[in-house]
């Protein structure tokens, strides 16, 4: 029984405290390109533009201008934004990256994302591993939530299905242009 008396913030509190296990939503392709060549041209998120509709984004620069192509470093901020007009800001910064590399004893290629806010908090990342020559299968999830008092598990229905629509997009785009090349 809960009191009528406890400060909303704290009910709140204590229902996001209740939040089980995140709970992540992920889509998985295979594309028909070499998991080497598909993980550069995926964890490049300054790729994303060209498969996520209504979005553009903002990258950090080095004194001599761009980072080069590839995978940002971990540690790396950045921020897409997505929608009409202004759009709506997705902080991220790279946590974790993971490459595949010529005589390596791993043969998957990894990176993760935390997002920091304004809108989404959460984590996302992309897997890509190899599905036979010239193929690799890639598995690009998210486990994100909208920030505020509402607790995770609430948001995370809402957010989760706009954000798996997104990610079928994507992989199917991403597809359709290597396919094309």
């Amino acid at each position: 029984m809960t009191d009528s008396t406890q400060p909303a913030a704290t009910l709140v509190a204590r229902l996001a405290a209740r939040d089980p296990a995140p709970r992540r939503v992920q889509v998985t392709r295979v594309v028909d390109l070499d998991a080497a060549s598909t993980f550069a041209l995926l964890a490049d998120v300054r790729n994303h533009v060209r498969w996520i509709p209504l979005t553009h984004g903002r990258y950090p620069m080095t004194a001599a201008g761009p980072l080069p192509a590839g995978p940002f470093p971990v540690g790396t901020r950045f921020t897409m934004i997505s929608g009409p007009g202004r759009g709506l800001p997705d902080r991220m910064i790279v946590t974790e990256l993971r490459t595949a590399g010529p005589g390596a004893a791993c043969t998957t290629s990894s990176m993760t994302l935390r997002k920091a806010g304004p809108v989404l908090l959460g984590a996302a990342g992309i897997i890509v591993e190899p599905s036979g020559p010239g193929r690799s299968r890639v598995t690009w999830w998210e486990d994100a939530y909208l920030a505020g008092p509402v607790p995770a598990r609430v948001t995370r229905a809402v957010v989760g299905p706009v954000l798996g629509a997104m990610m079928r997009l994507a992989l199917a785009r991403f597809a359709r242009e290597v396919a094309a090349i």
